[in-house]
């Protein structure tokens, strides 16, 4: 679908010569072809970064529920999750945040969960963060790490999982 124009050095032509009378599709005589936009893309291709060494990296870019959402349900992201809003439900992610504005009721898997809401119900994760406003009312969060600020309530259990 898309072709790959060489430049003049990859096509064996020392640099600064090109061939006469030669245009690229879509571009005028002595313009440059035009460079394919985001948008021209396949959509496989428009959230990966370069390819190096024959491997691709998906990125992806962190979700927020702002605090006009409400939202019930499995959620499911290898990137990051940021709840200022209400969500219950199931959330497996790379990383969720709960804002000082958020609350959470249901069940978290993640890499890493930052409370600074409010989280009810039960969490696995490898890092913990509880700041200071964060509220764990009731369910049980089992980590690796945990990080605890001052003034951080918790009234459910906190069970320390045994590193790998």
């Amino acid at each position: 679908m898309f072709r790959k124009w060489k430049s003049s050095t990859e096509a064996g032509m020392p640099s600064g010569s090109a061939q006469a009378g030669a245009v690229a599709p879509g571009a005028a005589a002595g313009q440059a072809a035009p460079s394919p936009s985001a948008a021209t893309l396949p959509l496989a291709d428009r959230d990966r970064k370069p390819v190096i060494a024959g491997l691709t990296e998906v990125v992806v870019k962190p979700s927020v529920l702002s605090d006009a959402i409400s939202i019930s349900g499995d959620i499911r992201t290898k990137g990051a999750l940021h709840i200022d809003g209400y969500a219950n439900g199931t959330i497996d992610a790379g990383s969720v945040t709960i804002g000082a504005g958020g609350l959470f009721e249901g069940t978290i898997r993640c890499g890493r969960l930052h409370v600074k809401g409010i989280f009810s119900g039960n969490g696995t994760c490898e890092d913990l963060i509880l700041a200071e406003e964060a509220q764990v009312a009731v369910g049980s969060l089992t980590y690796k790490t945990i990080a605890v600020q001052r003034g951080a309530r918790v009234a459910g259990d906190l069970v320390l999982t045994e590193s790998e």
